[in-house]
């Protein structure tokens, strides 16, 4: 299921500081839909205020910035994903 965001991350690697692990950025984004969170501003501050999106992150804190980077690159894939989450859901009768 994250093969593809975990394929990106490789090719960054080399550049600028390490990124954030793909499963980390996957569950915010997927979070964040889940709570109706758009804005990467907010997402930035619930993630050092939010005890769930802490979780979620795994208490790591990425800025507005890379948040938003990672949504407009990983678009597609992410609305890919969710609609897996939703369908898996709705056979689990949620």
């Amino acid at each position: 299921m994250l093969s593809g965001f975990v394929a990106a991350n490789r090719s960054t690697q080399e550049r600028g500081r390490p990124a954030y692990h793909p499963e980390v950025m996957v569950g915010i984004a997927l979070y964040a839909s889940m709570t109706a969170t758009m804005s990467s501003r907010r997402i930035e501050r619930l993630l050092a205020t939010d005890a769930g999106f802490r979780v979620v992150a795994s208490n790591e804190r990425p800025d507005h910035v890379t948040i938003c980077r990672f949504l407009a690159r990983h678009g597609d894939q992410l609305e890919d994903l969710f609609a897996q989450v939703v369908g898996l859901a709705a056979e689990a009768g949620l």
